[in-house]
């Protein structure tokens, strides 16, 4: 993410999200149409790689559990972003107001 331009990168992973979206709507899996749920929120993070013999990356922090929130509560086939994220990309892009939406923590 470039922390000089937080717009930029919001506006990057909503894109990412829509073209998820896009292509499960188009390429069935097994016969099977899919649906994906997406969750956005804007802050920091720490990353880093765990492990001694078998590496893996992992994302921790508090904006990492609230995009994962707003997936949980989300709507199969939308991203489901938080006011902040809003508030980041209002001008650029269109958003369907949901209303309240009752979030764990």
């Amino acid at each position: 993410a470039d922390l000089a331009n937080p717009r930029a990168s919001a506006g990057n992973v909503l894109s990412v999200a829509r073209r998820m979206h896009s292509v499960a709507q188009r390429v069935p899996l097994d016969g099977h149409q899919l649906s994906l749920r997406a969750g956005m929120h804007t802050g920091t993070v720490v990353s880093g790689i765990i492990g001694k013999t078998k590496l893996a990356f992992d994302v921790w922090g508090d904006a990492v559990n609230v995009a994962s929130r707003m997936e949980s509560t989300g709507i199969p086939g939308a991203t489901q972003v938080t006011a902040d994220t809003y508030a980041l990309l209002r001008d650029q892009e269109q958003f369907v107001e949901r209303g309240l939406v009752d979030v764990k923590g």
